[in-house]
C-alpha cells in the first residue's frame, strides 16, 4: 500500500509538473518585478518555497542519458564555481533551463509576461501615490549656465534606475514573445514611444540605445525576408553574441594600454562606457588565468568580464556556445523572432549584468532547446512543417 501511494504521489506530481515549474520560475521573477531582491526579507521566505517546487518538478521529470551527462558535467562547474565564490546567477539560470523540459514555453512566456506588466503597474502606481519609497540617484552631470550640475534621478520602486528601465525593457521583449505572430509596424512604433519616455524620466542610455539596436534589428529581419534574404541576415545576427563577448574584452584591454601609455582615447572610451572599462580593468591579472571562478567575486557591470571573472574560462565558452546553437535551433525551428531577441539581449550584456540575471531575465530559458531533443517549440514548428 505505501509503494503505490508513492506511486500516485509520482503520478501526481508528474501530472502538475508544469505547474510546478511556474511557481519555481515566475515566484523569483515576481519578486524582482517589484523590487525585491536577495537583500529583503521576502525574498528569502519565497526562496524555499520556489527551490522545493525546482526539486519535485526536477525528480519527476524524465531525461535521457545524454542529457545527464550534460546535466552533471556543467551543473558540476558552476557547483564548483558557487564553492569559490558563492557567485549564483548563472546557477539559477541553470536550474531553469534544466527543469524546463517537458515544459510549454509559451505558456511560461504568457503567464510572465503579465505576471511582470500587472506587478510594475502596482508597484510604480503605489510609488507615485507615495505609498512606496522612491530612491533618488545621482545622475550623469550637466552643463548648465556654466555650471556642473548633478540631476537626481528617480528609480520609482526599484533599487537603481537602470533596473526600472530594465524591468520594462523585459515586458516589450516578453510581451514580443507572446504576441510574436501578430506583430505589426504600429506595435513597434508605439512601444518605442513608451521606451523613449520612460527613457526621458530615467535617463538609461544602456537600455535605450539597445532599444534601439533592436528595433533596427526586426527591421532588418522583417525587410530582408521580404526579398528572401532572411536567411543570410540570421548568420550576422548568430554573431551578435561573439561580436558583443570580443568587444567587451577588446574594449577593456585597449582601456588598460591606452592607461599604461598615458593616451587620452583611453579615458574617452572609458566616459562612453561611463566608466565601467576602468572598473573591471583591475580583475584582468586574475581573470586571464582563470579556469574556475575567482575570489573574491566580482559585481562590475560588464557582463562578459564579469563571467570570465567569477565562473572561469571554461564556463564563458560552454555558454558563448550554447547561446549561438540555441539561435541556430530557433532559426531551423522557424522562429527566427525569438533568435533575435536573444541577440539583443547579449547586446545589452555590453554593459549590464541584469540579462545574466533569470529572475530578471526568463528568456533564457529559450536555452533549453539546445540540451534537450524535445521542448515545446521545437516540437510546434517540427510538426507544422
Amino acid at each position: 500500500m505505501e509503494k503505490l501511494r508513492k506511486y500516485r504521489c509520482i503520478e501526481f506530481l508528474y501530472r502538475y509538473s508544469e505547474e510546478l515549474y511556474m511557481v519555481f520560475a515566475l515566484s523569483l521573477f515576481g519578486l524582482m518585478t517589484i523590487g525585491k531582491n536577495s537583500s529583503y526579507m521576502i525574498f528569502k521566505i519565497v526562496l524555499p518555497i520556489s527551490l522545493t517546487a525546482f526539486l519535485l518538478k526536477f525528480l519527476v521529470t524524465k531525461y535521457t542519458r545524454k542529457e545527464w551527462i550534460w546535466i552533471a558535467l556543467i551543473g558540476g562547474l558552476l557547483c564548483a564555481d558557487f564553492c569559490i565564490n558563492q557567485e549564483q546567477d548563472l546557477l539559477y539560470c541553470f536550474l531553469l533551463i534544466i527543469a524546463a523540459k517537458d515544459v510549454d514555453l509559451d505558456r511560461v512566456f504568457r503567464f510572465a509576461f503579465w505576471e511582470r506588466l500587472l506587478l510594475t503597474i502596482v508597484n510604480v502606481g503605489l510609488v507615485v501615490l507615495g505609498i512606496l519609497p522612491n530612491k533618488g540617484h545621482v545622475g550623469m552631470p550637466k552643463f548648465i549656465d556654466g555650471i556642473w550640475e548633478y540631476p537626481t534621478i528617480y528609480s520609482y520602486g526599484y533599487d537603481h534606475p537602470n533596473h526600472t528601465y530594465f524591468n520594462l525593457f523585459t515586458i516589450m521583449i516578453l510581451g514580443s514573445i507572446v504576441y510574436r505572430e501578430t506583430l505589426k509596424w504600429y506595435h513597434f512604433i508605439g512601444a518605442t514611444i513608451v521606451m523613449y519616455v520612460a527613457y526621458c524620466i530615467i535617463i538609461c542610455r544602456t537600455g535605450w540605445y539597445m532599444w534601439l539596436a533592436g528595433i533596427l534589428l526586426f527591421a532588418g529581419y522583417y525587410l530582408t525576408r521580404k526579398i528572401h534574404l532572411s536567411r543570410y541576415y540570421m548568420y550576422g545576427v548568430m554573431a551578435i553574441p561573439v561580436l558583443s563577448a570580443g568587444f567587451t574584452l577588446a574594449g577593456t584591454y585597449l582601456y588598460q594600454a591606452f592607461l599604461e601609455d598615458g593616451n587620452v582615447l583611453g579615458e574617452r572610451l572609458n566616459a562612453i562606457f561611463t566608466g565601467r572599462f576602468a572598473l573591471a580593468q583591475p580583475y584582468l591579472p586574475q581573470m586571464e588565468r582563470a579556469i574556475l571562478g575567482c575570489t573574491p567575486a566580482m559585481s562590475e557591470d560588464l557582463s562578459f568580464i564579469w563571467m570570465i571573472y567569477n565562473y572561469g574560462w571554461i564556463v564563458f565558452l560552454v555558454v558563448l556556445v550554447v547561446y549561438i546553437l540555441c539561435i541556430v535551433k530557433l532559426v531551423q525551428y522557424g522562429e527566427e523572432e525569438l533568435g533575435i531577441i536573444l541577440a539583443i539581449m547579449a547586446g545589452y550584456a555590453l554593459a549590464e549584468r541584469l540579462p545574466l540575471n533569470g529572475g530578471w531575465n526568463l528568456t533564457v530559458i529559450l536555452l533549453s532547446v539546445v540540451l534537450f531533443e524535445k521542448n515545446s517549440l521545437g516540437d510546434k514548428k517540427c510538426k507544422k512543417s
